[in-house]
């Protein structure tokens, strides 16, 4: 009898609970009508098309977005004939979002850094760099993607 009460209990838990996607396909809720992207061009396309990739035209949230993007390479590691042996690629993204319809405007900076080795030839390292920076805007734009779906989906 304790036992039926209890599944009872569970079973209309479960029932009442409203649980729902944050990033579902179908819930797009900004549509970005402009974004102006200022520092290296390849990374600024690759930003731009994916944040207008998640903008949805028929959303009631239209926004303006201004992206500074910088990157900084420094060294990490000297081995003992001071050769370099280790980069860091340091992302950093100043984001403005201005939404067109209310005052809701907000600004942040996000940042994304990634270490690369020095291989034996210079390909090597030019390899090593183009996939380090690769994976820091790939951090860096899901980062921005999650944040304006958290904005906008309270």
């Amino acid at each position: 009898m304790k036992i039926n009460i209890k599944i009872l209990a569970l079973l209309l838990l479960i029932q009442g609970c409203s649980y729902e996607l944050i990033n579902s396909p179908n819930k797009e809720k900004i549509f970005v009508q402009t974004i102006n992207v200022n520092g290296d061009t390849r990374s600024a396309f690759i930003i731009k098309k994916s944040v207008m990739r998640k903008s949805n035209k028929e959303s009631n949230n239209r926004i303006e977005m201004d992206i500074d993007l910088s990157e900084k390479v420094s060294i990490v590691e000297k081995n003992i004939q001071n050769q370099v042996t280790k980069y860091k690629i340091n992302l950093v993204a100043k984001v403005s979002v201005n939404n067109l319809k209310s005052d809701r405007d907000y600004s942040k900076n996000y940042s994304s850094e990634k270490m690369y080795d020095v291989g034996d030839k210079y390909s090597i390292t030019l390899e090593n760099s183009k996939q380090a920076k690769k994976i820091s805007l790939d951090n860096l734009i899901n980062q921005i993607l999650d944040d304006l779906n958290l904005y906008y989906n309270q």
